[in-house]
């Protein structure tokens, strides 16, 4: 189906027939942020570690070598809590821990932590088999971005009291603040962050089928 940008932005302006809410107007609780704190917690320890030991931070880390050549499967998942110094991991604990809790809160746990880090790891799988085998990955920006991808995708299935122009309009908005950096670097990843956002996005759709709203949830 073709979109018309002049046809989704004559709908945003449509008026809403329906409520301008949804579940989501529910304020979250603060247990459903549990998860992503914890996971937060395992990759400050381990980050915390590894910057201190060198043969920790060695036996941890995630390359192609290690996993595809040793079977070392262990490391996509302990290369997702190593972080090169404080300031990469600040950069992926501050938004980690909101959508983490966000995604518990309204879609459950089978979204994050299960889906998310399960799709995560998939994301480090495909990530890593593009590297040579003497590189490194480590950091969690790639499950950062399938939990983006998963919000965007589950966001616009809650929300169909909008129409659909809004809800395009919101996630464009909401995509060129998040993924369009301001400068490059060569020490990101950024084919890992195209791969966790392009597979939270379909997890997201896939698992939007199945899912029904929790009408229960609507505040009176």
């Amino acid at each position: 189906m073709r979109l018309d940008p002049e046809e989704l932005l004559e709908e945003a302006q449509r008026p809403v027939a329906r409520p301008g809410r949804s579940f989501l107007s529910q304020k979250p609780r603060r247990k459903a942020f549990v998860p992503a704190v914890l996971f937060a917690l395992a990759a400050t320890a381990a980050s915390v570690v590894s910057w201190r030991s060198e043969g920790f931070r060695e036996a941890w880390i995630g390359n192609p070598q290690s996993i595809f050549g040793a079977g070392q499967w262990y490391r996509l998942f302990t290369g997702m809590l190593l972080h090169a110094e404080i300031g990469h991991l600040l950069s992926n604990m501050i938004f980690l821990i909101p959508f983490g809790g966000l995604l518990t809160n309204y879609f459950g746990w089978r979204v994050f932590p299960m889906m998310g880090i399960v799709v995560g790891l998939v994301t480090q799988y495909l990530s890593l088999k593009t590297y040579p085998s003497g590189a490194n990955l480590l950091g969690a920006s790639g499950l950062l971005y399938v939990l983006f991808g998963l919000w965007l995708s589950l966001y616009y299935r809650a929300e169909r009291h909008l129409t659909r122009g809004r809800r395009l309009l919101r996630i464009l908005g909401f995509g060129l603040v998040m993924f369009v950096p301001s400068q490059f670097s060569p020490t990101v990843s950024y084919r890992t962050h195209a791969i966790g956002l392009a597979l939270g996005l379909a997890a997201g759709a896939i698992y939007g089928l199945f899912w029904k709203e929790p009408r229960h949830l609507l505040q009176k």
